[in-house]
């Protein structure tokens, strides 16, 4: 039986993120875990509060029973459900978990700016560490009543940047979409380039 991680804090992001890992999980006939992280580097505040990390996992525990509840609403079998609190910075627990899992499911939980607006610091920390494939999900598009049309798959020229084709490849065919693939080249800055190109056209290189 497979076994699927979702990392839970509660958030919108993150109840979306339960909601695609139970029809995932359903799907397989997986296995799910739910985990929260605390992380243990907010405990000592820098206005000099000490938090007290029992009431913080039992604040933490009653959480993650609603979400339990919440996955037996979705139809997961309770006998396929565990919640788990754990201590420490949230990408390296979810990470150190994946060798263990079949899929880890997160939501985005972006507040700052530039390439953090599409995509929180924990999504990418789980996404370059995990060691199965992660999804990220948002709840500003989120709609699991539809169905996949098209799996999307970006390709790297380095050999681990071409793992994540047979991945796609494999979703794919298990959900009858078509797939796109991508390979994004950075264009080249050299003089000589630069010089043979007109304005319009280094504009778009840019």
């Amino acid at each position: 039986m497979g076994r699927i991680i979702v990392g839970y804090d509660g958030s919108e992001d993150a109840v979306a993120a339960l909601e695609y890992a139970v029809a995932e999980a359903l799907a397989r006939q997986s296995s799910l875990a739910l985990v929260y992280a605390v992380d243990d580097t907010v405990l000592n505040s820098v206005w000099g509060v000490v938090f007290d990390p029992d009431e913080i996992k039992s604040d933490a525990a009653a959480m993650m029973g609603e979400a339990v509840a919440q996955a037996a609403k979705l139809g997961m079998p309770a006998e396929k459900v565990r919640a788990e609190v754990v201590l420490g910075d949230p990408a390296a627990a979810l990470s150190k978990l994946s060798p263990r899992a079949d899929l880890v499911v997160l939501g985005r939980c972006s507040v700052g700016k530039g390439v953090s607006e599409f995509v929180g610091s924990t999504a990418v920390g789980v996404a370059g560490a995990s060691e199965c494939p992660v999804v990220v999900v948002s709840a500003n598009n989120h709609r699991p009543e539809i169905p996949f049309g098209r799996v999307g798959v970006g390709v790297h020229i380095a050999a681990k940047g071409r793992v994540g084709l047979p991945v796609a490849l494999a979703e794919a065919r298990r959900r009858g979409a078509a797939v796109s693939v991508i390979s994004v080249v950075k264009a080249t800055q050299s003089r000589w380039r630069a010089a043979s190109l007109t304005d319009e056209q280094q504009q778009q290189a840019m």
